[in-house]
């Protein structure tokens, strides 16, 4: 099937001659969004105490406290003990996320997990490829506000409403901090393909008044699990494969656009839009040196990619409440590297993944 022809009208998008860079978040006027920091905790205090609603500010800036205490706690504490830490962060830097839409603060905190760890999981505890979650997209059920589900939700990615069991394997796929690392573990090929020269294009009248993004694959990073066909199908209707063009050549690459929107006085004001309706599809991987962004191949059930690493925490958190003479059996062998590797690297993710979003801005990686 011939492709789409690339947009060739567009120009860089820029302010005052400056080049707008490419994030997921607009913070000013000029497209600048990074906000350099030693920790996130009180930069996402300073962003609610200014911009939550005022009935909410209390409620959101104790959970994000009490996330940063659990934070701490979970740092100093073993292994055995650390996953139940690290998901109570979790879980109170996503009630801050969530208590700004919940229906009232009380909903919120009498909400229930709305993920399970399934009974049927207590006979395969020391087989982790077989072990799963259970959750629905129902946002309320039993008359109680159910936090995975909304949590999803608010991110970008509602759940389907019937019951979902979703793998552990799947999930540590998702986890794009240690995705080489479960590569090796398990033999697998890569589902994720790193973004290649993003750039927010513009066209200006009396060419028109549009502005979209524009990104590039390496035809390299395709594989046996990833194939073109396969990921232009996922992708659509948020990104479309089109004719490569000279970058592309140069590159050796395939090219994605996204829909182009409409401005009425200047692209910089479309841009917050354009951002959100891109943000669920890429993924990001914050390290020292700034961003890397990429989209993933993921053939089951979708998740936002917070929500992956808080599933992933929940359970290993489950185990460590319920079932804690079974942790070292289920983490022998392979898969101890995968899950060390998780331990370590996954918490800071998150906080960066969730600080984000609640502040609308992308926080620099922070060390500590």
């Amino acid at each position: 099937m011939s492709l789409k022809d690339q947009r060739l009208d567009g120009a860089s998008m820029a302010v005052q001659t400056a080049k707008v860079p490419f994030s997921l978040f607009q913070r000013d006027y000029a497209g600048q969004n990074v906000v350099p920091l030693q920790e996130p905790w009180s930069y996402a205090e300073f962003y609610i105490r200014n911009s939550f609603p005022s009935d909410r500010v209390n409620h959101a800036v104790a959970y994000v406290q009490q996330a940063q205490s659990f934070y701490v706690s979970a740092k100093l504490a073993n292994r055995d003990a650390s996953p139940l830490l690290w998901y109570y962060c979790f879980l109170n830097l996503a009630k801050a996320l969530l208590v700004r839409t919940a229906p009232s603060a009380e909903d919120l905190a009498s909400g229930m997990h709305g993920i399970k760890d399934p009974p049927d999981n207590k006979e395969g505890y020391v087989t982790l490829g077989v072990q799963t979650i259970k959750t629905s997209g129902h946002l309320v059920a039993n008359n109680r506000y159910q936090i995975f589900p909304n949590l999803c939700s608010i991110l970008g990615q509602a759940l389907p409403t019937t019951d979902n069991l979703i793998p552990i394997k799947s999930l540590l796929r998702r986890v794009l901090g240690i995705h080489r690392a479960f590569m090796k573990a398990f033999k697998l090929d890569s589902h994720f393909l790193k973004l290649r020269e993003p750039e927010f294009l513009e066209c200006t009248p009396p060419k028109g008044t549009h502005v979209w993004l524009r990104f590039f694959l390496l035809q390299e990073d395709f594989n046996d699990s990833v194939s073109f066909d396969g990921l232009k199908a996922k992708l659509e209707p948020a990104f479309t494969a089109v004719t490569p063009g000279a970058i592309g050549a140069k590159l050796k690459a395939h090219c994605f656009e996204s829909s182009p929107l409409t401005f009425t006085k200047s692209a910089i004001d479309e841009l917050p839009l354009l951002m959100a309706g891109i943000r669920p599809r890429i993924w990001v991987l914050a390290l020292p040196r700034g961003y890397l962004y990429y989209v993933s191949f993921e053939p089951d059930t979708p998740l936002p990619q917070a929500a992956a690493i808080y599933a992933t925490m929940f359970y290993l958190g489950s185990i460590v409440r319920y079932r804690p003479y079974h942790f070292d059996k289920l983490i022998e062998k392979k898969y101890r590297w995968v899950i060390d590797e998780f331990l370590q690297t996954a918490p800071k993710q998150f906080v960066i993944l969730l600080v984000n979003e609640i502040t609308q801005s992308e926080v620099s990686y922070f060390e500590g």
